[in-house]
């Protein structure tokens, strides 16, 4: 439902939540990094945009890096 999984080159997102969720968040670590995830469900029709540490990403596979802490957003716009 979440749709956090590994991949080879980083973590893939791919959210189906139920439309009555509203808002998700989840701590990950992968590969020596910790990944703050907010998902927002309030746009139902549109699609998901990905942002990491504030800038927005192309695609949906997260960037890996050497370590520390990063702020994940998802939404529906």
């Amino acid at each position: 439902i979440i749709g956090i999984k590994a991949h080879f080159d980083g973590l893939q997102i791919d959210p189906t939540l139920p439309d009555k969720w509203d808002v998700v968040e989840v701590k990950r670590v992968f590969r020596g990094c910790t990944y703050n995830i907010t998902i927002e469900n309030k746009n139902l029709n549109g699609k998901y945009v990905i942002s990491v540490d504030g800038k927005e990403i192309e695609g949906n596979i997260l960037p890996l890096f050497d370590g520390g802490e990063h702020t994940i957003t998802v939404k529906r716009v």
